[in-house]
């Protein structure tokens, strides 16, 4: 039976709709693909030939004064893999792992880690210093591998070791975002990181790399210029003894630049570029080699606080210059004895001046000075000298402590008593200052300011007057040249051609009776002194030793530091002295008498100038 005409018709027409309205959809779909998704196509299309990777910026140097690299950068060659984009890893891919885990002798990411990374198609970092010699059996496969990929990138490297450690900090890749995880290292990573670029990859069909476009070019990093002189600073670290804790600082009296900055134990920043045993994070954890002592520790400042004393004492008319006491080794105050170092030796006997009591270090006049003056006028005069109260410098540093009776009263809900003052007057009881606080007292002492401690050459010059009479000081200074001269750091008076005004401490621990049971119970050793070798600038030198039994220990460390120091002074002038005989053989008569004592110092602006 024959359809009629008019049916075929009806048909034909649906038929012509349908293929119109499915043509109309297919040009929309087309123009919407042109004109508004074109791009989006583009850039898939390109990344099946294309392929972006980041540009490291190398990181700036960090150097010393004299321009002496501290921290660097070196090459390193990365072996990596590249993830193809595949669900998982062929039979000859997980060949080519066990080869390459046979070659570098050392253990892979998890199969796991890189079976992952091949599914996303990005890269899984095997190695990240390849040894040359494991290099050469790897590039050989790599010619016929698109997964294995070796670049040559920069890696962190610190040529002086653990020199300077606590002020150059270190530099941990591992970390997040890849930063300074320490030291000027993290205080600065922005102007040491740099900015990264970019570059473009034109990859064929098994993404080995035919073309590389630069798209931005990676800025390096700024460099630092430290006030460190690593010449110094070596000679600092070679005094201490294996297991001898403690810091030594070395100072610029007029700038305030840290020549020398030594905390011991110390670290080799370079044992963090790469993976650390646990064999090495053990033995940090142990020592603890991670506190700067010079800045982060407080400790008594013992004896060395006697200058304090003396000065509050003197101003508010407590004693006289010529106060003079006999030292029998100990004194009676509330029903309790206090003694001084020589109660064993039966006391210093007769002490007939302020200046002889802070030579020898008798506590017994600064015990009188105790009796009538307030704690809280002693830690006003502490504040003058700048104890108490953070120094300025840019790095973490603790402000130590000056007891008053407002902070007792605060922290232990106690009244302060006076037999307290009597041993917060020999630095003793609740006082506590850092290293780096008391040698701005010596050089407050014999400069009359204070100076703002700085570590980068950048920084500026900042200094306050130390308010005190001109008359209290000088005496200090005498007392403490004294020291030097018949006092308890004699064994430096035979240093030749050098002035030198210092201070002992010897900062009790514990109970006497606990001194048998171990190095933890000994006393701590102070050291403070303003030293100059003939017409050269002048320095500060402090040392604190931890449990070293007594100042004599660090005052031993002061002689040899100082008597190198000179020696490479003498060296750098004249290159054929040998040894340090001019230094130690200096003749008793050299030594000048009391009476007549050499010349106190002055801020000089040539010294001022030399050390910028």
């Amino acid at each position: 039976m024959k359809l009629p005409i008019s049916s075929i018709t009806h048909r034909l027409r649906s038929v012509k709709i349908f293929l119109f309205v499915a043509c109309c959809i297919i040009a929309l779909t087309l123009l919407r693909f042109q004109l508004f998704e074109g791009e989006l196509f583009v850039r898939h299309s390109r990344r099946n030939c294309l392929r972006h990777e980041k540009v490291t910026s190398l990181r700036g140097a960090i150097l010393d004064r004299n321009g002496v690299l501290l921290a660097t950068n070196r090459p390193v060659t990365e072996l990596a893999w590249h993830g193809s984009g595949n669900n998982k890893l062929s039979p000859e891919q997980l060949e080519l792992i066990d080869f390459i885990k046979q070659v570098i002798k050392e253990d892979l990411p998890q199969l796991e880690v890189i079976n992952h990374c091949e599914r996303l198609g990005i890269d899984c970092v095997f190695v990240n210093d390849l040894p040359f010699d494991q290099l050469c059996p790897i590039l050989e496969r790599a010619a016929l591998s698109p997964n294995i990929v070796i670049k040559i990138k920069s890696a962190r490297f610190y040529p002086q070791g653990a020199s300077a450690c606590h002020i150059v900090g270190y530099f941990r890749p591992a970390s997040l975002h890849q930063t300074g995880t320490f030291g000027l290292e993290r205080l600065f990573e922005e102007q040491l990181r740099g900015v990264p670029g970019e570059r473009e990859m034109i990859v064929n069909s098994v993404g080995r790399n035919l073309l590389t476009r630069e798209v931005r070019r990676a800025e390096d990093g700024e460099p630092l210029r430290t006030t460190l002189d690593l010449s110094l600073q070596r000679i600092g670290e070679s005094l201490f003894a294996e297991g001898q804790a403690g810091a030594l600082v070395v100072m610029d009296p007029f700038a305030g630049d840290l020549l020398a900055v030594v905390s011991k134990p110390s670290f080799d920043p370079n044992m963090f570029t790469g993976l650390i045993s646990a064999d090495v994070w053990q033995k940090c954890i142990e020592q603890k080699p991670f506190i700067n002592r010079a800045f982060s520790s407080c400790y008594p400042p013992a004896s060395v606080f006697k200058m304090i004393t003396a000065a509050a004492g003197l101003e508010k008319g407590i004693v006289t210059p010529n106060y003079n006491c006999f030292c029998t080794g100990e004194i009676t105050f509330g029903g309790r004895s206090f003694q001084c170092s020589s109660y064993k030796h039966g006391g210093h006997g007769a002490i007939t001046s302020m200046e002889e009591a802070i030579a020898k270090s008798c506590n017994i006049p600064f015990f009188e000075i105790g009796k009538r003056i307030s704690i809280d006028t002693l830690a006003e005069y502490a504040g003058k000298f700048g104890l108490g109260k953070p120094t300025g410098i840019i790095f973490p540093e603790r402000a130590g402590l000056i007891p008053t009776t407002a902070w007792k009263k605060k922290t232990y809900k106690e009244n302060w008593h006076q037999g307290e003052t009597l041993m917060a007057a020999i630095g003793q009881t609740y006082c506590l200052a850092t290293p780096l606080q008391m040698i701005r007292v010596i050089g407050a002492i014999c400069t009359g300011f204070l100076v703002r401690p700085r570590i980068l050459l950048s920084e500026s010059v900042d200094r306050s007057n130390l308010e005190i009479s001109t008359g209290t000081r000088l005496l200090l200074q005498r007392a403490i040249k004294r020291t030097i001269k018949t006092g308890t750091a004699a064994s430096l008076s035979r240093l030749a051609h050098m002035e030198i005004y210092g201070k002992t401490g010897t900062a009790q621990t514990s109970h006497r009776s606990k001194l048998e049971l171990g190095k933890q119970y000994l006393p701590h050793g102070w050291f403070v002194c303003y030293a100059q070798y003939k017409e050269n600038p002048p320095i500060l030198l402090a040392i604190f030793l931890e449990n070293a039994g007594s100042s004599t220990v660090a005052v031993q460390y002061s002689k040899r530091f100082l008597i190198e120091y000179c020696a490479s002074i003498d060296k750098q002038s004249n290159p054929t002295i040998q040894d340090d005989s001019e230094i130690i053989d200096n003749e008793p008569g050299e030594i000048q008498d009391e009476e007549h004592p050499q010349s106190h110092p002055v801020i000089l602006s040539e010294h001022y100038s030399e050390r910028e």
